[in-house]
């Protein structure tokens, strides 16, 4: 409520336009029925979209749980302790414990039926349907638990990867605990609500309702604002981020200008705070991070999640950013000002976040052996066998028919007698169900001795672009139970925006706009069709394709003015957006 109460206080003004395509889900009209949340379609008011309400340890067709707790002690381990007794305590012993979990995320189909009706009825409409879930443009995940750190309670980070993007699809987990924290987990796991969660964010686009108002940003009372508020930091979680937003409306940094008295103020506010959020922020990873900066940012991320509740994570809860989001600064201007209208719908995020709790699995299956057992691991290991899954990012489907030909997925482990095994998968659309879990690829203990170094191997990916390009991700170090797939660049949005009349009073005839950027050590330039100026005249978007993680582009704006002159400006940005209607001085 902070930053609502901060944006009552506004200045009312008149506004200019801003144009977006139609053709997306209308987020602003989103409401929750029967415990689903649901979307209508731009143009199709009787076309309502689902976000998943669910997540959970998956089952077998047998509805048996795909999860594992294994203990694990090392056979020669008594011949060196000091007392008899030191190898029959677990959480003493030498070893420790491999958790071993397979997640999802769906909606039961009763519930889908259920909302349905519930919506005709709330509409008065019998012609309304619920078509299908959302797709998610991107989604991440975080296993998260508590240890105990000089006897204190705090939240650790266990994992944290992309997840697939399309409702049913699974994620194979695997991490090793220290004796002491799988003897703590193990006391969670008798508890009704076990201390072990994986929590999705799940970011979704669509658009908002038109608002006569518009956002000033002065750029230089933004920048030492921010650097106020942040201290210095780039690399921020979303609670800090929106701190940031809040101090800079309350310095006179942002200003909102409203026309009239009728506007939804709360909806407005909303909208606004995103599209701040959006030109003053990059939402990144964890592993998009610097490495010296991962720790700090993954601490960060753990203690935003532990302040909330399990229950109030189950529900399908919506937000312009997740709990989990990572941030990174944009280099931000240092002089003008930056006028953003609103009179029309304008391209948002979301996010949708689940959790998915182990749950009372050792009330059920604690006297099972399959489920949790101890196992004495002594120097043979010849008959060990390692398997590793490999998921693919639901978002990376369409781009086999675009752009992706095929994905070689290598996997290396080098075993203690100094032997190596090499396994390849490759994947592509036509030989593949890419919405599936691939794999397994397989490597044995033949040769091995520590429990410890065998879990560990390394893995690459090559990518066969069309067109000939490729992309090799070299060799990645990695413990877990799966590989995930994602695409090793972004499509990102340069959205263009200008006050159209303001261009024809200053006698602009036309705009030309071309952008520059590298990819995978290749220059590409995408030109934009030349932009004609008149009163009201909708603007494009570009979409560029970057590396992860790279968020800098060169772009090159020309105006042409009635009588011949041309002005052209050339330089580097990373907002996202190119006002056209900044034009430098002459000379």
């Amino acid at each position: 409520m902070k930053r609502y109460i901060v944006w009552l206080f506004v200045t009312l003004f008149c506004v200019s336009a801003f144009d977006v395509v139609a053709g997306q889900l209308l987020l602003d009209q989103g409401r929750r029925v029967a415990g689903l949340w649901v979307f209508p379609e731009l143009g199709h008011p009787n076309r309502f979209y689902y976000a998943p309400a669910r997540a959970h340890v998956a089952v077998n067709e047998k509805a048996e749980p795909l999860f594992s707790f294994t203990f694990f002690v090392f056979g020669d381990s008594q011949k060196d302790s000091d007392t008899e007794d030191k190898v029959n305590t677990i959480g003493r012993a030498d070893g420790g414990a491999i958790v071993h979990l397979m997640v999802e995320y769906d909606t039961p189909a009763e519930m889908i039926e259920t909302a349905q009706t519930t919506l005709r009825e709330e509409l008065k409409n019998d012609s309304v349907e619920i078509m299908a879930p959302i797709l998610y443009d991107r989604g991440e995940y975080s296993v998260v638990s508590s240890t105990l750190t000089d006897g204190q309670s705090a939240t650790s980070m266990l994992a944290a990867d992309r997840a697939p993007v399309m409702e049913g699809s699974r994620i194979p987990l695997s991490f090793k605990l220290t004796p002491e924290a799988a003897s703590i987990l193990l006391a969670s796991f008798q508890s009704m609500a076990p201390d072990l969660s994986v929590v999705f964010n799940l970011e979704f686009s669509g658009l908002s309702d038109a608002f006569d108002a518009e956002m000033v940003i002065d750029w230089e009372k933004t920048r030492k604002s921010m650097d106020a508020s942040l201290g210095g930091t780039i690399y921020v979680v979303t609670a800090k981020a929106e701190y940031a937003i809040d101090e800079a409306v309350q310095d006179g940094a942002i200003k909102l200008k409203v026309n009239g008295d009728d506007v939804a103020m709360e909806k407005l506010i909303e909208v606004v705070h995103s599209k701040a959020l959006e030109l003053m922020f990059q939402p990144i990873s964890i592993k998009q991070a610097p490495p010296e900066q991962q720790d700090d940012l993954s601490s960060a991320i753990s203690s935003a999640i532990s302040g909330l509740t399990t229950t109030a994570l189950s529900a399908s809860g919506m937000g312009s950013y997740s709990v989990n989001a990572g941030f990174r600064l944009n280099d931000l201007r240092s002089e003008g000002q930056t006028r953003l209208a609103f009179d029309k719908r304008v391209t948002l995020k979301r996010s949708s976040v689940l959790t998915a709790n182990v749950g009372a699995l050792y009330n059920q299956y604690g006297e099972d052996a399959r489920y949790f057992k101890v196992v004495n691991v002594g120097g043979d290991m010849t008959f060990a066998q390692r398997k590793v899954f490999v998921t693919v990012d639901g978002a990376l489907a369409p781009e086999f028919e675009s752009y992706v030909e095929s994905v070689l997925v290598s996997l290396r482990k080098l075993h203690d007698n100094g032997q190596s095994t090499l396994q390849e998968l490759r994947i592509d659309a036509r030989t593949a169900d890419i919405t599936k879990t691939q794999g397994p690829l397989v490597y044995g203990g033949v040769g091995d001795t520590s429990q410890e170094s065998w879990r560990h191997f390394e893995y690459k990916t090559s990518w066969q672009f069309r067109g000939g390009e490729g992309y090799s991700s070299g060799w990645i170090g990695s413990d877990d139970a799966s590989i995930a797939l994602a695409t090793p660049y972004e499509r990102r949005d340069i959205f263009l925006d200008a006050d159209m009349d303001a261009l024809v009073a200053k006698g602009v005839r036309l705009v030309s706009v071309r952008l520059r950027h590298d990819l995978f050590g290749e220059e590409k330039v995408t030109s934009l069709p030349p932009i004609r100026v008149k009163s009201g005249a909708a603007l494009p978007k570009a979409e560029l394709v970057m590396p992860n993680g790279v968020f800098e582009y060169r772009y090159d704006i020309t105006w042409v003015f009635r009588d011949g002159t041309r002005i052209t400006a050339k330089k580097t940005d990373n907002l996202g957006y190119l006002f056209l209607d900044e034009i430098p001085p002459q000379g």
